[in-house]
């Protein structure tokens, strides 16, 4: 298979393509993982979501 004069440019845009991907993987991964080390201290701080509250209170 022969890419031709742009296979440089061909290979080169996939590899940045998927450098952008991993990158965008890693930074969702790591922001999950805040997020969620956010919520245990509000959980153990005894805050609650006002949407279980509500539900709570309509029952």
């Amino acid at each position: 298979m022969s890419l031709g004069p742009y296979a440089s440019f061909i290979v080169l845009s996939y590899a940045v393509s998927a450098l952008v991907v991993a990158i965008l993987i890693v930074w969702v991964a790591l922001d999950y993982r805040r997020q969620q080390a956010k919520l245990r201290a509000l959980d153990a701080a005894g805050v609650s979501r006002r949407s279980k509250r509500n539900a709570a209170e309509a029952s």
